[in-house]
């Protein structure tokens, strides 16, 4: 248990350049919708609500799998433009390392908790919209594995 905390500090580290002046409703802001539903999604089945990180970071590694592979399947390079190397297992290890040492503020919180709902709604009403007029012109869709999938096992295996 003490090592899986040092990995999730470790893989927090490695992006801490980018995110340590970051609040969390930034972090959460700068997902791409897909990886914001991903999230959504693979709360949902790990029976946790996504505004609670309370729930979310004591075990992320098993959320970070689901997330992993949904953003392999459902992300896009076009649906990944602002992070093109979007990897949710990093960006979920930045999240939980700021909630879990940072002790961000109950203002931090509550701004993240309605970045998360706001954002999650409105994907979920664009994708519903995009899923109609995809049905009416059904074609193949191609997708890319971004990081996303490397980030997930790579949490998966040191959780091991």
């Amino acid at each position: 248990m003490h090592f899986h905390a040092l990995t999730l500090a470790a893989l927090a580290g490695l992006g801490a350049a980018s995110a340590s002046n970051k609040t969390i409703p930034e972090m959460f802001a700068s997902f791409p919708n897909c990886g914001i539903l991903a999230y959504a999604d693979a709360c949902k089945d790990v029976n946790c609500d996504p505004t609670k990180l309370s729930c979310v970071c004591p075990n992320p590694a098993s959320l970070t799998v689901k997330m992993g592979i949904r953003v392999g399947k459902d992300c896009d390079k076009e649906q990944t433009a602002i992070d093109e190397d979007f990897d949710s297992g990093m960006k979920l290890a930045e999240i939980c390392e700021r909630f879990d040492h940072a002790s961000p503020p109950a203002s931090e919180m509550s701004a993240a908790s309605s970045v998360i709902a706001s954002r999650v709604s409105s994907v979920k009403s664009s994708a519903s919209v995009a899923q109609t007029a995809k049905a009416t012109n059904a074609a193949p869709v191609v997708t890319q594995m971004p990081l996303a999938v490397v980030g997930a096992a790579a949490m998966a295996a040191l959780a091991l």
